[in-house]
């Protein structure tokens, strides 16, 4: 049997059992057993690996085509380009502070200082700090630093009494 009808065969199973009411986190912690069983959350470093190889071929690229563009308006297109790029090495950074891409915490926080110092241009401990709120209090008004107490100047409407 292959890996994918495994996991059909298995989600179908979680499908036919009779469902208890309220009970979401059964559910899921159904879902989790099962694609922990089929082995579908082990790391896949060969994918990060590749990642990194191909962001840093298509940075090598974008500063090929800065230098032969010089002073064209064509280099805009490789600023755009690099905006691209250098979000991808945020997320990978974002994937590392997670521990998802190597194998152990203290690698994975290497890598994603790294990543998110050299690469992206931003301080690693602040985004940690920032990031570790946010999913202590996801979209909490007042208590995720991601999420706003004040409408934004485009918004025409304010917040409802209570939400800020």
């Amino acid at each position: 049997m292959t890996q994918e009808t495994a996991a059909t065969t298995a989600l179908q199973a979680i499908a036919a059992r009779p469902r208890r009411v309220n009970s979401p986190t059964h559910t899921y912690t159904a879902l989790a057993q099962t694609t922990r069983t089929l082995g579908l959350q082990h790391r896949t470093r060969w994918f990060y690996a590749l990642l990194f190889t191909g962001l840093m071929v298509a940075l090598g690229g974008v500063a090929t085509g800065m230098i032969l563009l010089d002073t064209s308006w064509l280099v805009l297109l490789m600023a755009a380009a690099l905006g691209l790029i250098f979000t991808q090495f945020a997320f990978l950074g974002h994937e590392a502070s997670h521990r998802q891409v190597l194998a152990s915490g203290p690698a994975n926080d290497r890598l994603g200082r790294v990543l998110a110092t050299l690469f992206v241009g931003i301080s690693y401990s602040w985004w940690m700090n920032k990031h570790t709120r946010h999913h202590a209090n996801p979209n909490k008004i007042g208590k995720d630093p991601t999420s706003r107490s004040t409408p934004s100047p485009s918004t025409k409407n304010p917040l409802p009494p209570g939400a800020g």
